[in-house]
């Protein structure tokens, strides 16, 4: 539970920087030649810098904390078939 928030941040700094440095090179005939590269470096930063904090870490979180006891588990509801709830 404490690395993901560490791995996840330095990933997206990481390919931030990577990304910072191959905006703007270009070749002769002035097209850019890591056009792919920065696409995919654009969803690792947005994935890890928008998506991995708000939806991967809470729930992460909560299935950690039920493990050490912390957090509250949710009761189960014994499933009874309709025929037998009338």
């Amino acid at each position: 539970m404490l690395t993901f928030p560490i791995g996840c941040a330095a990933e997206c700094y990481s390919a931030y920087l990577v990304l910072y440095n191959n905006w703007g090179v270009y070749d002769d005939s002035g097209y850019n030649v890591h056009v792919k590269a920065n696409l995919c470096l654009l969803l690792v930063v947005f994935v890890n810098g928008v998506l991995g904090p708000t939806m991967a870490y809470p729930a992460l979180l909560k299935k950690g904390l039920q493990v050490f006891g912390i957090g509250s588990k949710k009761k189960k509801e014994k499933y009874i078939p309709l025929k037998k709830r009338q």
